[in-house]
């Protein structure tokens, strides 16, 4: 990870350079994160850390210093915080924890199923987001809960949540077929990632 490619220090997310994030500031970078609209500072494909770290200096009182002994986001401390570590400070969990995908044991291939996402972040955490990446050769027809299915990226994205209480995040979506067509097995078909993220 490289030190932080931003002006004087300053967080991508604080496009009036105070050295403070507003709600509004906030909002906006989470939205254009959500919706996978380039940033017009560095980095402009957002980062998911990135955005529950704006979140977090805002839940912390807005202000916020540089530390350019930090890594990104993680060198934007808010200023109600001296010092944590970066590894106490961020949650970034992957399928082992925080997050549970339930979906029928089969299905056949174009069929709609419902799917959902059951996340409970890690005590403690006051800003997370989800990311779900989709299987290759699935469609994504109806994405609940907030959320936003960026079809070129093959993801889906909630959030950002502003507390630590738990979600369930459901879409309907269609498997694509199989090589020897008739059913689907989740197991095969879900194996890529998904990620939460907080603060």
């Amino acid at each position: 990870m490289a030190i932080a490619a931003s002006v004087g220090g300053l967080s991508s997310a604080d496009t009036n350079q105070d050295e403070q994030l507003d709600m509004d500031e906030v909002i906006a970078y989470a939205m254009a994160w959500k919706h996978g609209d380039l940033w017009p500072a560095p980095p402009e494909d957002i980062p998911q850390n990135y955005v529950t770290n704006g979140g977090y200096i805002w839940k912390s009182g807005e202000q916020y210093h540089y530390d350019s002994q930090q890594t990104s986001p993680t060198c934007w401390i808010p200023d109600t915080v001296q010092f944590l570590s970066p590894k106490v400070r961020l949650a970034d969990v992957t399928n082992q924890t925080g997050v549970r995908r339930v979906l029928p044991k089969s299905f056949a291939a174009g069929q709609t199923v419902s799917v959902r996402l059951e996340a409970s972040p890690p005590p403690g955490t006051r800003v997370w987001t989800v990311e779900d990446t989709v299987p290759k050769g699935w469609q994504v027809v109806n994405v609940q809960g907030g959320g936003a299915w960026l079809p070129n990226m093959g993801k889906i994205r909630w959030g950002m949540f502003l507390d630590g209480q738990a979600q369930t995040l459901p879409m309907r979506s269609a498997p694509g077929r199989s090589r020897g067509g008739g059913s689907v097995r989740r197991e095969r078909q879900f194996r890529r990632p998904y990620r939460s993220c907080g603060w």
